[in-house]
Formats: C-alpha cells, structure tokens, sequence
C-alpha cells in the first residue's frame, strides 16, 4: 500500500496544464459538433481534475504518515534515543497495516469532537467567570475560548 509511485497509469497528466487545455479546445474547434465537445470538455476536465487530485490525497496520506514518522525514527537515532526509535517503529509498523481513508477519517473525526468538548467546557468557564464579574479573569476566558474556537476551525478543515 506504501509503496504507490506518484505516476499514474493513465497517459493524462494531472493536474491539467493551461496550454494543455489550449491544444484540447484547438482540437475541439475542428470538429463538427464544437459547441457540444467544447461544453462536454469543460465539465469534464475539471472533474477529471479534481477526481485526480482526490485519488493522489487519499493515497498519499498514509504514506506521507509513514515518511513523517521514519524521519522521527532516523532523528531519533540519530541522537541515540533508542526508546523513543522503538516506539516510532511500533507505530511505523501500525501505519503500514493499519492505515486506511476509513481510519485516518476516523481519527479526523474523533479529533473534531475532542475540540468540540473543548470548546465547549471552555463557554462554561467563560460562563463562570461572567457571574464571578472578575475583568480579568473574563478577559482570559474569551481568550481561551478564541482560541479552542480556532483549534476547532482547524480540525474542521482539515476534514475535507
């Protein structure tokens, strides 16, 4: 599963190049239904586009999680940190089996819910502070929350 090359079998390129798209429509203009091939085209190319872009994500994710951590591995020992190389390697070991869209969205997910829970202990805090009435302790609290708030908005977006 790791070791997908980054060529893809078919002859397209991915992602389109703008004089790519030129020579198709040049093309298009010689036929004799260009209105119906140049608007087929155009829905096409950028689905086949994103449809690429989506299948080179979902494949690299988990070998860019086994690259991250044998780079920890080699620093590791590198520095003669043989506990810290062992625990890496389990954990190689665990992507190289383990690792799937289906777990890494998982993980995504559980980690939105953990901000989630986050976010919202820290509007309770906040909440205590209001009737406490202290300035500053508000003032903290909104930071707090602002930034729970913003861990959340991350996590959400790397979702997609």
């Amino acid at each position: 599963m790791l070791n997908h090359s980054r060529q893809s079998a078919s002859p397209l390129k991915l992602p389109i190049r703008w004089h790519d798209y030129q020579a198709l429509m040049r093309f298009a203009v010689k036929g004799h239904n260009t209105m119906l091939l140049r608007r087929s085209l155009l829905l096409a190319l950028p689905l086949i586009t994103f449809c690429g872009f989506a299948t080179a994500a979902s494949d690299n994710e988990c070998d860019i999680k086994a690259k991250e951590i044998q780079q920890q591995i080699d620093y590791a020992k590198q520095h003669g940190n043989t506990r810290r190389a062992a625990g890496l390697e389990t954990a190689l070991k665990e992507v190289k089996t383990h690792c799937t869209e289906e777990s890494l969205q998982a993980e995504r997910q559980k980690k939105i819910r953990q901000k989630q829970h986050n976010v919202t202990e820290r509007q309770q805090e906040l909440k205590e502070a209001q009737q406490k009435g202290d300035a500053g302790k508000i003032a903290k609290q909104q930071k707090k929350l602002a930034e729970a708030q913003a861990e959340l908005q991350q996590a959400q977006s790397q979702q997609h």
